[in-house]
């Protein structure tokens, strides 16, 4: 009788793509994982957003949502869902191509940049300001269809209520423990 070996599982073959990239802790060498197949939730983070400068002051609030969505479509991006609050920006999003997170990111994180600022295009006067105006590179993960999918969905609803003022802010850290606005 002919017996076969059975073949050993070496974990060491089948690394675990990352699914997550940017924020504070990336290192800008390793590769940011995108994909055309599945939605992606970024954030884009201000520490400098503040007062006047926030995201949500009356007349910057509809010049980025009109920037956000007009760059989607410019860039063949499907956009699911976006929250704007006071210091940061989150995007649920579909790319249509690889190539187009680039540019997107860029031109969209550019022009916050300067509406914030109130910087026009090309002055020398907040060159450097806007070089500074974003914490870290945009923090990006991979989000599943299904549950994954919804459970985002929801963050940046919550997201959106509370930035409205609609519900209390809860700090996400300290799980259900609403904090003082």
């Amino acid at each position: 009788c002919y017996m076969e070996k059975q073949l050993v599982f070496d974990a060491k073959i089948f690394k675990k793509v990352p699914d997550k990239f940017g924020g504070k802790k990336s290192h800008p060498k390793t590769a940011r994982p995108l994909t055309t197949k599945s939605a992606m939730h970024i954030t884009l983070r201000s520490s400098m957003a503040k007062g006047g400068r926030s995201f949500l002051c009356k007349d910057k609030v509809v010049k980025i949502r009109d920037i956000i969505n007009r760059h989607a479509k410019l860039f063949d991006i499907r956009l699911y869902d976006f929250s704007i609050n006071s210091n940061h920006i989150h995007l649920l999003l579909k790319l249509q191509y690889r190539d187009s997170y680039g540019k997107f990111i860029r031109s969209v994180s550019g022009r916050i940049a300067r509406i914030a600022l109130g910087a026009e295009k090309g002055s020398a006067k907040l060159t450097g300001e806007i070089k500074n105006f974003w914490d870290a590179r945009p923090f990006s993960r991979i989000v599943s269809w299904g549950r994954d999918y919804l459970n985002t969905f929801y963050y940046l609803f919550e997201n959106s209520l509370e930035a409205g003022g609609f519900i209390k802010y809860r700090d996400r850290k300290n799980k259900g423990s609403p904090a003082t606005i």
